[in-house]
């Protein structure tokens, strides 16, 4: 059996894991009852997320609103006046959220998507980014600022590592996340900088994790 080292502490009491068995608990969160179930046991930072949203989220009614990323629709009751779509490239998540808050939902790849340039009014990408690459990330915003009309905006909120360097068992848990690009608040910033223009930020320093908000428009 394959093994791989986990480190717990920047180094410190190693542990040996089943590297096969570490990928399995990861893709166990990929099914929606498991992920459903994740964040009503541990919904710190879910709360968060909401907390950012509420303070910076701000469409009109019937606007156009695309929720990149959207998992299993958490995100559709903060736009009831709005026209929302939203995107996930795991089908199954699609199908719940489909379920529990009917249409508007629909598989896609935020790299790619299908829909025309200017479709939206605006957009949010929340909990998102540090489950994609650099160059995904990339895409993505690229595509994103596509889709939106001019003058709107990207809404990003996304975890980020602690600012606070002796915030040991924050940084643990955020480097054990099934996300696998964990990055600080400032290269989060410049990365999402290279393909458009960084209008606002915000950052919460939450119980589990520190939380950015990044507000992005057209260069």
């Amino acid at each position: 059996m394959p093994y791989s080292w986990r480190f717990v502490g920047r180094g410190r009491n190693p542990r040996i894991i089943g590297a096969d068995k570490a990928m399995d608990i990861r893709r166990a969160f990929d099914n929606p009852v498991v992920f459903a179930l994740s964040q009503r046991l541990v919904p710190f930072t879910v709360w968060v997320y909401e907390e950012l949203a509420r303070k910076h989220f701000a469409f009109s009614d019937g606007a156009g609103v695309l929720d990149i990323g959207c998992g299993i629709g958490r995100h559709r009751r903060f736009f009831g006046a709005q026209d929302y779509t939203g995107i996930d490239i795991n089908p199954a998540y699609i199908a719940r959220a489909t379920r529990a808050y009917g249409p508007g939902f629909r598989v896609m790849d935020a790299s790619r998507m299908d829909f025309a340039d200017a479709r939206f009014a605006g957009a949010v990408c929340i909990g998102t980014l540090h489950h994609l690459s650099d160059d995904l990330v990339r895409s993505m915003i690229k595509e994103a600022l596509r889709v939106i009309q001019p003058g709107g905006a990207l809404h990003v909120i996304d975890p980020v590592l602690p600012t606070d360097p002796k915030a040991r068992f924050k940084r643990l848990v955020f480097e054990n996340d099934r996300g696998r690009f964990q990055r600080t608040f400032p290269g989060m910033t410049r990365l999402v900088g290279e393909e458009g223009l960084v209008l606002k930020q915000d950052l919460h320093r939450g119980w589990l994790h520190d939380v950015a908000y990044l507000q992005v428009g057209r260069r």
